[in-house]
């Protein structure tokens, strides 16, 4: 009587097999790493988005009350980019290559600032400039903190505001455009997130 052969697995078998394994395992953590990444990136923006819209809410708010902080803004007289304003003719640009410096934030050209209320006053609010005070790079998403009792001075983490006098829409209106920009470093790639928007409000 013969015995039955018995044949297992080589070694190139296992080889391969666990070759196969390993390669499949690391596609899936990549591709949870990249989803992550991607989730990361979108709740990144949502809250940036919100940031930048409530800065732009401030500034609708200010001109349209004609609070005194729009008289910080645009000066009292009539020549623009002089030391009673804001306004400037240098929008500094987005790259989206890297995030303004503070060296770069305190250029006379530039003049970028942000806006919070004044929790000590009700109804007014403070227009900020970015200094090595008031701005510092954005820790995980761009935003501004507002200022309380504890910590009375406001910074913004990666979001400016500029101002810029518009075309001028019939001979006699001026229009002025508030520039938002907001620029942070992400998860899962080397190149900054940036957003920006224009609010145009026109002179009454």
């Amino acid at each position: 009587m013969y015995r039955r052969a018995e044949s297992g697995d080589t070694i190139v078998e296992m080889v391969m097999a666990f070759a196969i394994f390993s390669f499949a395992v690391v596609v899936t953590m990549s591709l949870m790493n990249k989803g992550i990444a991607l989730s990361q990136q979108s709740l990144e923006v949502s809250q940036v988005r919100q940031q930048m819209d409530s800065q732009a809410e401030l500034v609708r708010y200010i001109h349209d009350t004609r609070n005194v902080a729009w008289t910080a803004l645009v000066g009292t007289d009539a020549t623009p980019g002089n030391g009673d304003d804001r306004i400037t003719t240098n929008i500094m640009p987005l790259t989206g290559t890297t995030c303004p410096t503070l060296a770069t934030f305190v250029s006379a050209a530039y003049r970028p600032f942000f806006i919070t209320p004044n929790p000590a006053a009700p109804g007014t609010f403070t227009v900020s400039s970015l200094n090595a005070t008031s701005y510092t790079p954005a820790s995980t998403y761009a935003k501004v903190v507002y200022p309380t009792t504890a910590a009375p001075t406001p910074v913004s983490q990666g979001v400016w505001l500029q101002i810029a006098l518009a075309e001028d829409q019939n001979g006699t209106l001026p229009a002025y455009d508030v520039y938002v920009h907001g620029c942070w470093a992400t998860a899962g790639q080397t190149l900054p997130m940036t957003l920006g928007t224009i609010v145009r409000l026109y002179g009454k």
